[in-house]
């Protein structure tokens, strides 16, 4: 019985695993024969690829899911997660107010962006099919009921997504910069995954995904920043303190006061 359990617990975990590894694996075979090019044709390699990806997550996840997967997907979202989400969208706001220090706006960009868009839409359906809701499927049958088993659930997954990013080192990303990522990644989600735990909602953390990462890319894509900023350097503290901070402290707050349902 115990044995049963503890399948029952993890194999969901192993096999996102599985599929993420195989994705990377996947992305850097690619890269090296050159598929991704330049441009567009990045887009419409690794776009379907992300799809597909996100199809054969949520494949698996309906096989052990004890709710149906259409469930997951049209749950309403509940008054406590829209608040939970404060922080969230503070952080978006933060980053579309450094365009008011921009000395020039292009639309050059324009075009690969709406790329970069649909990418990012991609990215959301398949991370979060795996990462969240594949992943936590039989985390959150077992590690629920008490603190310290959502803590853990949540920490867990937090983890590897982190962890899953480091192998962008070898995608020419230098070490600093692979940490840093690794780090604000598995601070990032754990409170995608505490949000996850206590919605239910995959269509809303597909969403969020998507949307953090489309809005992170706008100013970088349409502005032009001068070299030494105060207003851009006090943005990007407070930025930063929601980051690595806030986000963090949330997901802890979210497990300590989850509840089964929401008002």
């Amino acid at each position: 019985m115990e044995s049963s359990v503890k399948k029952e617990k993890y194999l969901p975990f192993l096999q996102a695993a599985v599929i993420t590894a195989a994705f990377l694996i996947v992305e850097i075979v690619l890269q090296e024969l050159g598929a991704f090019g330049e441009g567009a044709r990045l887009y419409l390699v690794d776009v379907p690829l992300r799809v597909l990806f996100g199809c054969t997550a949520l494949f698996f996840l309906k096989r052990h899911s004890s709710e149906p997967l259409k469930e997951l997907f049209t749950k309403k979202v509940g008054r406590r997660t829209w608040l939970y989400l404060i922080p969230f969208a503070a952080y978006l706001v933060l980053t579309l107010m450094t365009m008011l220090a921009a000395t020039v706006f292009t639309g050059k960009m324009a075009g690969l962006f709406a790329l970069n868009t649909a990418q990012q839409a991609a990215t959301g359906f398949y991370e979060e099919g795996c990462m969240r809701g594949l992943m936590m499927c039989g985390l959150l049958k077992h590690l629920k009921d008490t603190k310290a088993d959502r803590l853990k659930a949540v920490w867990l997954t937090g983890g590897f997504f982190g962890l899953s990013h480091g192998l962008n080192f070898f995608f020419g990303q230098d070490i600093p910069s692979t940490l840093l990522q690794v780090l604000g990644c598995a601070l990032w989600g754990a409170f995608m995954a505490a949000v996850y735990m206590q919605s239910r909602s995959l269509t809303l953390v597909m969403v969020m995904h998507a949307v953090w990462d489309t809005v992170v890319r706008i100013p970088g894509a349409f502005c032009v920043f001068p070299e030494s900023s105060l207003y851009l350097d006090v943005t990007e503290v407070c930025c930063d303190v929601i980051q690595f901070g806030v986000l963090p402290i949330m997901a802890v707050v979210i497990c300590l006061r989850y509840k089964n349902t929401e008002a």
